[in-house]
């Protein structure tokens, strides 16, 4: 038997302080309630948009309740054409676009969001950072985030777009800060991740931007100092603190500093070791500080180049101001690499231009007593272009023996060592080229310090600018061990190599060309053997 209950179109029923409107409703003998297709369902709304439009003006309370005796069929299931396009299931499983999910969510298709966390991801986003480089400061949301994944570890997401972060970050042990860059890339700031920061603008000893906590990690970001003044005839930059600061061991990885007035410094607190990669830099005082570091600190494809930051202001790179009033600063200011006190340093492929000092090695001072506390390491497929120096050294390792070890580097620029310096310098498949600055050195190589110079197998290009007596390598003190070299055509003939009273060479196997053979002091010790001259 079947009951009908009739309502007039668009009556109100009333259950309570609720209504219900509709057309025509029906029972069955079952339970069901039909009603005609063109029904909609006011509850709290008395002109419903849908067929069952529920508005809930109670506050604290909620306004849909589905209650289900637990059983083994779908809470609840929704249809289209009789196809099941999500359902929540008995045990709480929620699958979209499949009807059988196995997790607690199950989609079949594409998922998008801006924020989905979980599992050690932490993005900037759900912590309130917008990438909408308006100038909103989000500092705040982006220690947070990292802050919240410190108790585990993890990392911390940050979407592509340009985010405004003036305070001074600390990324936390076990966690990575990580953009959307996975690549080596350039400073274009409209793409990938940006973080645009005036953080201690004025002061070169504040508190560095980013500081990294022991095994901490910074990934896929470029960052942007916007305060940073054009350079120009005559300029002084801004001075800003260092970008990025190791406390213990760290990694920076694909990442792109645009205009960093000091670029990494894994130099100011003992560390056991670091690793950095692929990393990009314009930078203005200092590109890369490595000292105190205990055992095998890792430098791998670093490039020091005014191109970057042509790139995030649009200039043109690199023969029209602004960018050549920078190399003008550069070329008077820039150490690009420095290295103390690291044992085994291994740098391969790094490169610099238009520096002052390309690479400068030097005494740390009083971190442990007694201790040798000098640089030592290993530089392979290194370039150092169109630098005053290309290496200055005032001190190396000595004991054992270990010093420095150049292989198939390429240098541009003078290089020169300092009267202290004790230990060995070993140099083999290398281009040596002078620098046409008439400021340097007019010595492709000037060695001093009782130290031992080793060059095997390389090749050297002009040298001598000013003088047509200045010869190519120039022995002050100490000992150098030349044999199987190249030297190049000179304009004039040139003294190839020059032995002072203190010094002391052997020069063996070499083509000198149509160049003088050597020049020595009384007193010098030279052994000369086997020279090609043509």
């Amino acid at each position: 038997m079947k009951t009908s209950i009739h309502f007039l179109s668009m009556a109100m029923c009333v259950f309570g302080a609720r209504t219900i409107f509709a057309d025509t409703w029906a029972t069955g003998t079952s339970g069901t309630i039909t009603s005609g297709t063109s029904t909609r369902v006011g509850i709290g709304n008395p002109s419903p948009a849908a067929q069952l439009d529920i508005s809930s003006n109670t506050a604290n309370r909620e306004a849909f309740i589905i209650n289900q005796a637990q059983g083994t069929v779908a809470i609840a299931r929704f249809r289209q054409n009789g196809t099941t396009k999500m359902l929540i299931t008995n045990s709480g499983q929620v699958g979209i676009g499949t009807s059988s999910p196995s997790r607690t969510l199950d989609v079949s298709g594409s998922v998008r969001g801006t924020a989905i966390e979980g599992n050690g991801i932490f993005p900037v986003t759900a912590y309130g950072a917008v990438p909408n480089n308006t100038g909103t400061d989000y500092s705040t949301a982006f220690q947070n985030a990292l802050n919240a994944a410190s108790a585990t570890g993890g990392v911390v997401l940050v979407p592509p777009g340009q985010y405004t972060v003036n305070q001074p970050l600390t990324i936390p042990t076990g966690v990575t800060l990580q953009g959307s860059w996975g690549t080596p890339h350039d400073a274009v700031l409209g793409k990938g991740t940006t973080l645009r920061t005036n953080a201690g603008n004025g002061d070169e000893n504040g508190t560095p931007f980013i500081t990294l906590a022991n095994d901490a990690a910074l990934m896929g970001v470029t960052i942007y100092y916007p305060n940073q003044t054009t350079p120009a005839v005559g300029w002084t930059p801004v001075p800003f603190p260092w970008t990025i600061r190791g406390t213990y061991d760290g990694d920076i990885v694909n990442v792109t500093l645009a205009n960093s007035y000091l670029g990494i410094d894994f130099a100011t607190n003992l560390h056991n070791s670091h690793y950095i990669r692929d990393v990009n830099m314009t930078a203005i005082k200092t590109g890369v500080a490595i000292s105190k570091c205990l055992d095998v600190g890792r430098l791998i494809n670093i490039h020091i180049h005014p191109k970057f930051w042509a790139t995030a202001n649009n200039w043109a790179c690199c023969s029209s101001a602004p960018v050549t009033d920078l190399i003008n600063y550069t070329t008077e200011n820039l150490y690009a690499f420095k290295f103390g006190f690291s044992d085994w340093e291994n740098a391969v492929s790094c490169f610099a231009i238009w520096a002052r000092v390309g690479m400068y090695f030097y005494r740390e001072s009083d971190i442990f007593p007694k201790v040798e506390e000098l640089p030592s390491g290993q530089f392979v497929n290194c370039g150092i272009d169109v630098s005053k120096f290309a290496l200055l050294i005032s001190e190396v390792q000595f004991a054992p023996s270990i010093g420095v070890e150049f292989s198939n580097c390429k240098l541009v620029g003078s290089v020169v060592t300092g009267s202290a310096n004790q230990g060995p310098v070993k140099m083999t498949s290398c281009s040596f080229l002078q620098n046409s600055d008439p400021s340097g050195v007019d010595n492709m190589i000037q060695w001093d310090g009782t130290g031992t110079l080793s060059i095997a197998s390389s090749s050297f290009g002009r040298w001598g600018r000013s003088s047509a007596t200045m010869p190519a390598i120039s022995v002050l003190n100490g000992a150098a061990l030349v044999s199987n070299n190249d030297f190049g055509v000179q304009d004039v003939q040139k003294p190839v190599l020059s032995v002072q009273a203190a010094g002391s060479a052997t020069f063996i196997g070499n083509r000198i060309r149509n160049n003088i053979e050597s020049q020595q002091a009384p007193g010098a010790v030279v052994n000369i053997f086997g020279s090609i001259a043509r």
